[in-house]
């Protein structure tokens, strides 16, 4: 059984790398000749019954999941709208959140045209008063708006979010387009609330916020950066649900019931009501369907006496999630949760063993096994999917991982308690303290030099997975053995590295970069052989994230808009994390983001007055003794770039009409005939082209030599 879900899982892996293209037919070819093949040899060798009907099963499931896949594209694929026709839209409202600074709310129940559509639509419109008071229930009407299709094929990849989502279109509203009726929220959104509005109401919208998205996966009421700090630190999994919080919530319930002495069948019964209510509350997410099906396995083999087997319990997992939603293998979330139990099931008790032979306790070995296996078992999917690498999340997780269990599950119970006892909810308060020293340990991590490594991959890394299987414990040899053995683990370094660095570097060149950032407006500019990072700078994390993302590790100059105590701290962390030429910004009366400066020992700043000799190709410009904004020239016209409170008033018609681009936080009349770059993609007309927005496709980037948008897929 084990080698052939084995199989199985290998094959979905090579799915998932080739399944777009013409090669996954062939793929898909041999592997059903392999399987008939062993058959065959099973049956004419006399093999018991069990096996051949194993590998029976095998046909049966990896033909299911490649025909759902091609059915399930194909019929989104039907579904289309005219691009440039206006349309009458309207829906229940399911979710409503605000998101840079916009309200996007997510719509079912949807009719377009006055026609029942399949699906759901997902609306940004500008965060108005109007907006603010919108909740799950209400109806919404769009006499008048564009649809924009999510496609579920883009570019040779798959975005499986859209499907698992069931998201069919976008719409970019202003105020104006929307309709809103007052409605009666579902049972379902009812009871989601109630356990947010506890939280909050005890932990405070901070770390409440932050504790319902640990309990439910909603991310909506976690700001950024903490969400970059627990990127950074290698511990995002913290604030998605997954396998480890299904882990802790089961283990816990299985203690309380067999400390009460309760028999394995009331035990196995709890457990799956639980976890069924739990599913439905993370929105059946792929990692959390995963782990409650292994632990439903496991349960089921100690109820029914049957030996629990680790690895068949995972692939029996994947394989009966992949036949109902065959998109999720194409979730990079979905790819790191089974990476990370693959890792412990193949390497955790040899890493355990190993460092007790050095003298380790075993409650620390065992942990920091599970850790580093964890590692290695997500590695292939995190620089596919991510494009980097966190050089500390190994270290972080160990270190962390008691705080992080004793925090999930003081607030699990913690919850549980106040909903059934209101004068408990001093239980919650005591728990937000636990949340707060988790935001500054992640805070702290993040902050260590070098804390990421961008890196690029081909999908050539996922044949990493089998590889790991033939070098784990499980791939038995009675000879021979680690003459196979290292030449397997070399193979897996090459597989890694070639997966790494085989894909070359982006031409950054002639570019300039739209940093995503909701309070203010930063851009990194790409010029022949130098790069600038010009703006507001009010906020650290988007900028890191993006000079992250294309691989930029020097910077020759930061141009700040301004120098106050928020932008100094900025600096400060961006100079820690990168190498930085020169800090510049215009005179200021405020002295706070000075001494800043001097105590952080920051000799690299300097300041731009109205005849100061500037030789980059960034310059600040002034009007009548006032800085305006910065600007770059190119071939015969050249770019302005306005910061978030920028008054544009003081841009005469000269400055105005120096450059064809500009680079501002959102469209203003005074520039009309100009070309924009701003923030807020999703309320303006003039940019940029259909489809594109900042939201959802963060590699856009604008080519200022050619006058055009690229698109980088990293």
């Amino acid at each position: 059984m084990i080698i052939a879900a084995s199989l199985v899982f290998a094959a979905i892996f090579a799915f998932v790398s080739f399944a777009v293209q013409w090669l996954g037919w062939t793929l898909f070819a041999l592997s059903l000749a392999f399987f008939f093949v062993m058959i065959f040899v099973l049956l004419y060798r006399g093999a018991k019954k069990y096996k051949v009907l194993t590998f029976a099963l095998c046909i049966v499931l990896f033909t299911a999941v490649f025909f759902n896949f091609i059915i399930t594209v194909n019929l989104w694929q039907r579904e289309t709208v005219i691009q440039d026709e206006k349309y009458s839209v309207s829906g229940t409202v399911e979710s409503v959140a605000d998101v840079d600074g916009k309200v996007v709310m997510v719509l079912k129940n949807v009719s377009i045209a006055g026609e029942k559509h399949k699906g759901k639509i997902k609306v940004y419109a500008s965060f108005e008063e109007k907006l603010i008071t919108v909740k799950a229930g209400d109806t919404v009407i769009m006499p008048d708006v564009r649809l924009y299709k999510n496609e579920l094929l883009e570019n040779g990849k798959v975005n499986a979010f859209y499907k698992r989502t069931d998201i069919r279109f976008n719409v970019n509203a202003f105020v104006g387009d929307v309709e809103v009726y007052s409605g009666s929220p579902s049972l379902g959104d009812r009871f989601s609330q109630s356990i947010k509005d506890l939280l909050i109401g005890a932990m405070g919208s901070t770390y409440g916020g932050e504790a319902y998205g640990m309990l439910t996966g909603d991310k909506s009421g976690i700001s950024r950066e903490t969400k970059s700090a627990f990127d950074l630190s290698g511990i995002s999994h913290v604030l998605a649900v997954s396998g480890l919080h299904i882990g802790f919530a089961a283990a816990l319930i299985t203690f309380v019931m067999r400390k009460l002495r309760a028999r394995r069948v009331s035990v196995f019964v709890t457990v799956t009501a639980f976890l069924l209510l739990y599913t439905a509350l993370a929105d059946f997410s792929p990692s959390v369907i995963r782990a409650a099906v292994m632990t439903e396995t496991g349960l089921a083999a100690s109820v029914f006496g049957r030996r629990k087997d680790r690895l068949s319990a995972l692939c029996f997992a994947v394989c009966v999630i992949l036949v109902f939603s065959p998109l999720y293998l194409f979730e990079t979330g979905f790819q790191m949760s089974v990476g990370a139990v693959l890792g412990i099931i193949l390497f955790a008790d040899f890493f355990g063993k190993a460092l007790q032979k050095i003298k380790i306790p075993k409650f620390l070995s065992n942990g920091i096994g599970a850790s580093v296996s964890v590692q290695i078992g997500i590695l292939p999917a995190i620089i596919y999917g991510f494009n980097e690498i966190q050089i500390y999340s190994v270290i972080a997780n160990v270190i962390l991982m008691p705080l992080i269990a004793f925090v999930f599950c003081s607030v699990f119970v913690s919850l549980i308690l106040t909903a059934v006892f209101s004068f408990m909810s001093f239980a919650l308060r005591l728990s937000s303290w636990g949340m707060w020293l988790l935001d500054k340990c992640a805070t702290a991590v993040s902050m260590l030099p070098f804390a990421v490594v961008p890196v690029r991959s081909t999908a050539a890394i996922f044949f990493a997975y089998p590889v790991y299987f033939l070098i784990s414990g499980f791939f038995m040899l009675k000879r021979a053995k680690y003459p196979v053995k290292i030449p397997l683990v070399l193979l897996a370094c090459v597989i890694l590295a070639h997966g790494t660095f085989a894909v070359p570097p982006y031409n950054l060149k002639n570019l300039i970069i739209p940093v995503v950032d909701t309070d203010s407006v930063v851009s990194v500019v790409c010029t022949d052989g130098k790069t600038y990072v010009v703006g507001d700078l009010l906020s650290y994390y988007p900028v890191y994230e993006t000079l992250n993302r294309y691989g930029i590790t020097e910077v020759d100059a930061v141009y700040m808009t301004g120098l106050d105590e928020k932008r100094a701290r900025s600096a400060v962390k961006l100079n820690r994390a990168f190498a930085i030429g020169a800090f510049y910004s215009p005179e200021s009366e405020d002295i706070g983001g000075l001494g800043i400066l001097a105590e952080e020992k920051i000799g690299n700043y300097y300041m731009l007055g109205s005849d100061a000799e500037q030789d980059s190709e960034i310059k600040a410009v002034y009007s009548d003794g006032n800085f305006v904004c910065y600007s770059l020239a190119f071939l015969s016209s050249g770019a302005l770039f306005f910061g978030r409170y920028s008054d544009y008033t003081l841009a005469n018609a000269e400055i105005i009409n120096s450059a064809a681009v500009i680079r501002a936080f959102s469209y203003a009349e005074k520039f009309s005939d100009r070309l924009f770059i701003v923030n807020d993609y999703l309320s303006s007309s003039a940019v940029p082209p259909r489809g594109f927005s900042v939201a959802e496709n963060p590699n856009l980037v604008f080519d200022y030599a050619n006058g055009e948008y690229l698109r980088l897929d990293g």
